[in-house]
């Protein structure tokens, strides 16, 4: 912002020295006291109006610079800080930090948004304004990353609630994972026995329990053999070697028996009950019943 104006020559403002202060500054008065005059020697030394023709000196103070203006014999010289400059720099560095409000357009001072334009051009404001923007956008961040705590303790509360569940249905259920694994051990030993007594069941219907088994059609063999001898004794021989198969077959059905196994089918209802409701948690949780225990360990 403009500290002081210092005219030495400019147009018909000689000697003149003014100091504004912070903030907005008005400059009034009746018509023909100078006021565009000053003004005009304000934008002359800011490099926004060409050289008059007389001889012009015009110093001011903005901010912590100094800006000095001098022509002679029609020639510029721009000053900053005592250093010879030029307009351009002079234009780049001061020219668009002042806001000029003639009484031409007196109407738009007084709406909101031309306010709001003067007062952000404001170095002071504007610095408020960018310290602003970034708290604010600091402020965002926090909210996102606050967002995301939010959401991680929503989650873990989530998972805490979840294994403590998980805890009470490990308890109810009171096996561990050791016993699991003899379970399905068991479970598996059992499904395997019951299978093999079929398959040895089939076998032993083929060779006695049915009416088309070995022992049927040998027993038939004997007594038709039999009924032949009273025709011809001499089949008798035959009827020797059919009773010693029989006694074979017999023999062989016994040892083919003894294979077969005892399967308690309470037992095996009762651990395939177990183990669905094994499989059911670790569907529930999605994960291997083992690994449920890991998890205990940390309560």
């Amino acid at each position: 912002m403009i500290k002081s104006v210092k005219i030495e020559s400019y147009l018909l403002l000689k000697a003149q020295y003014v100091e504004l202060d912070d903030g907005l500054n008005v400059v009034n008065g009746e018509y023909g006291y100078g006021k565009y005059m000053f003004m005009d020697a304000i934008k002359f030394c800011l490099g926004l109006l060409g050289t008059p023709e007389d001889n012009a000196c015009v110093e001011i103070e903005i901010n912590d610079d100094i800006v000095r203006r001098e022509t002679r014999l029609g020639k510029s010289r721009f000053y900053i800080n005592g250093m010879a400059s030029n307009q351009k720099t002079v234009l780049e560095t001061f020219g668009q930090s002042i806001l000029f409000q003639a009484e031409s357009s007196k109407s738009k001072i007084f709406k909101k948004q031309h306010q709001l334009e003067i007062l952000d051009k404001d170095k002071d404001i504007q610095k408020k304004k960018k310290e602003f923007v970034e708290y604010f956008d600091a402020l965002k961040e926090q909210e996102e990353l606050l967002k995301e705590l939010l959401f991680e303790k929503e989650t873990l509360e989530k998972d805490i609630e979840k294994n403590k569940e998980l805890i009470d249905a490990l308890e109810e259920l009171a096996i561990d994972k050791d016993t699991y694994a003899d379970i399905k051990q068991k479970a598996e030993e059992l499904k395997y026995a019951e299978k093999i007594n079929i398959f040895l069941q089939n076998v032993l219907n083929a060779l006695e329990y049915s009416d088309n088994s070995a022992a049927s059609k040998i027993n038939y063999s004997i007594s038709q053999i039999n009924q032949a001898i009273s025709y011809k004794e001499n089949l008798q021989n035959a009827v020797d070697k059919l009773n010693t198969l029989k006694d074979q077959l017999l023999e062989t059905i016994s040892f083919i028996a003894s294979y077969k196994a005892y399967v308690d089918i309470e037992l095996i209802d009762k651990l395939n009950e177990t183990i669905f409701k094994i499989q059911s948690l670790e569907r529930k949780y999605k994960m291997p019943f083992e690994q449920m225990f890991e998890i205990k360990k940390t309560y």
